[in-house]
């Protein structure tokens, strides 16, 4: 697969390695050549180099996922400077995944129609959703972050980045309803018997936590979702 150099791409499934799949049917994957990473502030280029191989390889995995309805956007990442960084000739760079649906109605019908999952939200926003509250159905626009820091200088694969990374992104996937519904600027309001928005929560000049990426700023342990597990 070549990469051009451009500000940003799309791939498609059906021209990918030649698969013969209905790309109907498969997640838009899309990417960022050239950006400012929001972790670092540095201008990361992916389109040359470990990164390019690194998106090479891991675009076929992100194109396996059948969901027409999801948008993976790829961009490179780099972590915060710290003192240790000035004994390194290269930064410790990576990759990190913006995931997101397009139609946020095509998302809701799929996520309430999942009785696991469904046991997994809190109560109180699984009722609010049933409801349609507009609070909580203006979140699911939003989009969620993982990524990883590629680390060949301690004997990392590509292989062994996919076999990590790739789970990550299908749990966080699985779990996104969670991480963007149950907010702590969205409080249920008995009087109207429904959820509202509170203002002024968070700071405005900060990303926001569902915005923060999975394995570069913070991580959790797997959640232990039965299909979260398998590595496409």
């Amino acid at each position: 697969m070549k990469i051009s150099s451009v500000n940003n791409n799309f791939y498609t499934t059906n021209k990918s390695h030649g698969q013969k799949k209905n790309p109907a049917f498969a997640a838009r994957v899309q990417y960022y050549g050239v950006l400012k990473d929001v972790i670092s502030n540095e201008i990361i280029d992916i389109t040359k180099g470990p990164l390019k191989n690194l998106m090479d390889r891991i675009v076929p995995y992100l194109e396996r996922l059948e969901d027409n309805n999801l948008i993976v956007t790829i961009s490179g990442a780099q972590k915060k400077p710290s003192f240790m960084d000035i004994f390194k000739s290269q930064p410790d760079q990576g990759l990190k995944f913006d995931l997101n649906y397009f139609d946020a109605k095509k998302f809701y019908n799929k996520f309430m129609a999942d009785t696991e999952l469904s046991k997994f939200l809190d109560p109180e926003v699984l009722k609010g959703l049933k409801r349609k509250d507009d609070a909580l159905m203006d979140t699911l626009t939003e989009s969620v972050g993982v990524g990883k820091i590629y680390r060949p200088d301690k004997g990392e694969t590509p292989e062994q980045y996919i076999a990590e990374v790739i789970p990550k992104i299908k749990e966080h996937l699985r779990i996104m309803p969670k991480l963007i519904t149950e907010r702590k600027d969205i409080k249920y309001n008995p009087q109207l018997n429904r959820f509202t928005l509170q203002p002024g929560v968070y700071d405005p000049t900060q990303r926001k936590p569902w915005n923060l990426y999975r394995g570069i700023e913070f991580d959790y342990p797997e959640i232990g979702f039965s299909d979260i597990k398998q590595v496409v």
